[in-house]
């Protein structure tokens, strides 16, 4: 029964961690979130913490949320 839970969990693990990886790219301090969503991107979460601030954004076309 333990082996079977642990590879449950395992499992669970691997598909979570490989869902959250994505492409980042940092940009040019001058970039604007406003500028962004005017050229075609979706704002979908903002987080922080006490030094950063992360938007994330979408292509809308590639999604297509147009």
């Amino acid at each position: 029964m333990m082996k079977i839970i642990a590879r449950i969990v395992l499992c669970l693990t691997l598909i979570t961690s490989a869902a959250s990886a994505a492409d980042v790219e940092m940009l040019a301090k001058e970039t604007t979130v406003n500028a962004l969503i005017e050229n075609g991107w979706n704002l979908t979460t903002v987080s922080s913490s006490d030094h950063f601030i992360t938007y994330t954004l979408i292509m809308k076309k590639l999604f297509g949320y147009e």
